[in-house]
């Protein structure tokens, strides 16, 4: 019988080039990554085979724990979040998945919005579009929009129904575009990046110019692939950060790590709605299947 694999991208930025910065998503993903090895580790023999891919922008400061991590695994080799690393090397490796492999792509980071073009504007209240921000997504590159996301997904799962995704978001789509931090001096404090400015019609979308999007009576419309999303909150609120990691990530390995992953996607979500909603009451995770 062939081994199952396990192909994740795992994104953390803590460091922009013209963002606000932020502090927990490098041990985000260190401690994601951690729990992700035991898992498989605790398998039969070669059953489920781990295949990383890091994507990692650290302040100076993150220095210490990354040379650290690298003295027990010789494989982490991680390259930059930028936005051609993320909307490109990262579907490129999660499309290696086959037969019932497990794909994982995992989001740490500035979530943000930019206005929608007419064709999708109709569908949205707010008109706008929701993004994740890359590395470089504020100086000589852009945001990466949700729609692009979503085609990346559909290309790299498409005529794979064996194939289980599922993508995992601790970053904010809300109207102020927070994570909000927790500092070890400072009291709570909020970290705000501003929504995009760049304007993109329809045309420049990724995915447009391969038949995607179709517009019909002015309105596009476009397929979707088949993954289940966790969200660290709902679009209205804000997802905590601080020194230690995500709040929604730590309780997320804490559960990981209690054997919470012979759980149900709904257990999951129900466990981490609770104990990260008691810790913070603005923030509220969500989850949702497209299957």
């Amino acid at each position: 019988m062939s081994s199952q694999r396990l192909y994740s991208a795992l994104i953390g930025i803590n460091a922009y080039e013209k963002a606000n910065s932020l502090d927990g998503c490098i041990k985000d993903v260190l401690n994601l990554d951690r729990i992700l090895r035991n898992l498989c580790l605790q398998q039969d023999p070669d059953k489920l085979l781990y295949k990383p891919l890091y994507l990692l922008s650290p302040h100076p400061s993150d220095k210490e724990i990354i040379d650290e991590y690298k003295k027990d695994n010789e494989d982490f080799d991680p390259i930059l979040p930028s936005f051609a690393n993320v909307s490109d090397k990262v579907f490129e490796h999660l499309s290696n998945a086959s037969g019932n492999d497990i794909c994982l792509l995992y989001y740490s980071g500035h979530g943000s919005f930019i206005d929608a073009p007419p064709e999708f504007s109709r569908s949205k209240a707010s008109a706008q579009n929701e993004t994740l921000v890359c590395m470089d997504s504020r100086s000589v590159a852009r945001d990466l929009i949700d729609k692009e996301l979503a085609f990346l997904l559909h290309k790299t799962l498409k005529d794979k129904p064996g194939v289980h995704c599922l993508v995992i978001m601790d970053c904010c789509h809300s109207g102020n575009n927070t994570r909000e931090i927790v500092s070890n001096t400072s009291p709570l404090k909020y970290r705000q990046e501003s929504p995009s400015n760049q304007k993109r019609s329809l045309q420049d979308y990724i995915g447009y110019n391969e038949g995607f999007f179709i517009v019909k009576n002015g309105e596009a419309i476009f397929p979707v692939a088949n993954y289940v999303h966790f969200a660290a909150c709902r679009d209205n609120e804000k997802a905590l950060d601080g020194y230690a990691g995500g709040l929604f990530t730590r309780k997320l390995v804490e559960l990981l790590g209690q054997g919470g992953n012979a759980s149900s996607d709904k257990n999951i979500m129900q466990s981490l709605v609770s104990t990260v909603s008691l810790q913070n009451g603005q923030q509220n995770p969500v989850c949702f299947s497209t299957n």
